[in-house]
């Protein structure tokens, strides 16, 4: 699976577990809306301020699931997000997409296979005559 997949499926899955938490404090605490997300975001952000607290053993089970749960999603997610940018992915992403829409521009055009020394004077040649063609650059 690519990183950007990874990181998608990662995201989806954090946004999951905070529609979760939020649903599961409603029902289970009889919370507000507005207190079910506060109390899902200081749970999953382990800030922890105790204004909002559950009262019923099973809301202390389900907070414990969505802690350790919503925690490893989030860790998870940044690990694959800092990965992404450590490795220039992203910048590899962009270039290969930027690449691609290019191509699918080109109506009648050339491929050099190979840039080398010959294929740069090719390269050179097509730009001189003003012809279509996209080399690794992107040009």
């Amino acid at each position: 699976m690519s990183p950007l997949r990874k990181l998608i499926l990662g995201l989806f899955s954090v946004l999951s577990i905070v529609l979760i938490g939020i649903v599961g404090l409603m029902i289970l605490e009889d919370l507000t809306f507005l207190q079910a997300v506060y109390l899902t975001v200081v749970t999953l952000t382990t800030t922890g301020f105790g204004d909002v607290v559950v009262h019923t053993p099973r809301g202390m089970i389900f907070i414990i699931f969505l802690l350790i749960t919503g925690v490893t999603l989030i860790a998870y997610t940044s690990g694959i997000f800092v990965s992404i940018i450590l490795e220039g992915q992203l910048a590899s992403f962009i270039g290969r997409r930027n690449m691609s829409n290019e191509i699918s521009r080109l109506n009648n055009h050339i491929i050099v296979c190979g840039a080398g020394r010959v294929g740069r004077h090719v390269v050179d040649a097509l730009r001189r005559e003003g012809e279509s063609f996209v080399d690794q650059q992107g040009a």
